[in-house]
């Protein structure tokens, strides 16, 4: 291939994918927040609100309002976390494949690590003895993380372990106290709860029963 041919093929590729992600025509009309998510396999952020912006671009009269909506009981779109800690946003109609299909048990053995150092019980004893009752006392609203780990905090002081305690962050010589296990990231993991954005998490609405979804 030429020179000239080579330029014509790229900038048609690049055209292509810049209509596929709507960057080059905003889409329009109902449906739109779901058909973003689903063209770009997903939008990934650094936090929750981040995500805003990459829809905000792509539609035609985008709506906050009705974006957040959409992460309701029947919504279209779901959250989960990615590597690092990362927002994945996704259409709810794929939720089987992006939290099952995402590296769980790799996590998994990591929190399993995590919690014998600091003399948590192993995964089948978190599920039964702190993630079911926390489950348990979830109603309709959003519950916060500092919530959730004032919850975990007596259910281990009750099993004879200290719930609250000072510990050493990877990321900072400065230590902090607080609870030693919320739990939050492993839940989210097993689909048991869900990022509700700034209000907090609330219970995973594909979750039946007690059994990870």
């Amino acid at each position: 291939m030429n020179n000239s041919n080579e330029k014509r093929a790229l900038r048609r590729m690049n055209r292509i994918a810049l209509e596929r992600q709507h960057l080059s025509m905003k889409a329009h009309g109902r449906g739109s927040l779901e058909k973003i998510a689903d063209s770009c396999c997903g939008i990934n952020s650094q936090d929750v609100n981040s995500s805003i912006s990459s829809f905000w671009t792509r539609i035609e009269k985008f709506s906050p309002d009705h974006y957040r909506r959409e992460f309701r009981k029947r919504g279209s779109l779901s959250r989960t976390w990615t590597v690092r800690g990362t927002v994945h946003t996704f259409p709810s109609k794929d939720y089987y494949t992006f939290v099952f299909g995402s590296p769980v048990s790799r996590y998994s053995r990591s929190f399993d690590r995590y919690a014998k150092q600091l003399g948590i019980p192993d995964k089948d004893v978190r599920i039964k003895k702190m993630y079911e009752p926390f489950l348990e006392t979830l109603g309709k609203e959003p519950i916060s993380s500092k919530e959730i780990g004032k919850f975990m905090i007596e259910k281990l002081n009750k099993m004879g372990i200290t719930g609250e305690r000072t510990m050493a962050r990877g990321w900072s010589s400065t230590p902090t106290t607080g609870p030693a296990w919320t739990g939050i990231m492993e839940m989210s993991y097993l689909g048991l709860i869900t990022n509700a954005g700034k209000n907090g998490f609330s219970k995973c609405r594909h979750h039946k029963g007690h059994n990870p979804c």
